[in-house]
């Protein structure tokens, strides 16, 4: 796909769900990161660094997403095996992100594939990330996309008050994850 970034308005539905709240939206795709929706859960898929310039359509996407879940939203990345860790810079700006939408956040999710020491370092990363900004939500990092999605769907479900399936959330994340593959 190359380093050009594009806007894609298609809807693939996950599990043979075709109605608006059971839609995945893909919002945003370049090389090796996907932003979409699914019901009240953002999906984001880092197969490579985070960069300024990633972290600000986060943020924009973030924003017009509330304004269809006042309720809150959820946020689940998955982080694929090496992806490299975020500049110093990067790293701010999340924080200052992550920071923002606190109040609006049901849970945060990260699944950090892979092991060894650079796990390790995106493990320390991110726990300081949300030590610093938690606020009202709750937060898991994890190693698989099943563990992410039943987490995610209890936490989720409970604080808007609606039923998420965490199948469908799994199928949703693989779906989502295949952009990039």
């Amino acid at each position: 796909m190359g380093n050009v970034a594009k806007r894609v308005s298609t809807s693939t539905p996950a599990r043979g769900v075709g109605d608006e709240t059971g839609s995945i939206s893909f919002l945003y795709e370049t090389d090796r990161f996907v932003i979409a929706t699914w019901k009240g859960i953002g999906i984001h898929i880092w197969a490579r660094q985070g960069t300024p310039p990633l972290v600000q359509k986060v943020d924009e996407y973030n924003t017009e997403f509330l304004k269809l879940h006042p309720r809150g939203i959820a946020s689940l990345h998955v982080i694929t095996k090496n992806a490299p860790p975020p500049d110093e810079n990067t790293r701010i700006l999340f924080k200052k992100l992550t920071k923002k939408f606190s109040k609006d956040l049901s849970c945060i999710c990260n699944v950090v594939e892979g092991s060894g020491f650079w796990a390790g370092a995106l493990h320390a990363f991110l726990t300081g990330l949300h030590w610093i900004s938690r606020e009202s939500h709750d937060y898991l990092i994890c190693a698989t996309v099943p563990e992410a999605s039943a987490w995610v769907a209890e936490t989720h479900s409970k604080w808007v008050g609606e039923p998420v399936a965490a199948d469908e959330l799994e199928e949703a994340v693989k779906k989502v994850r295949q952009r990039i593959e």
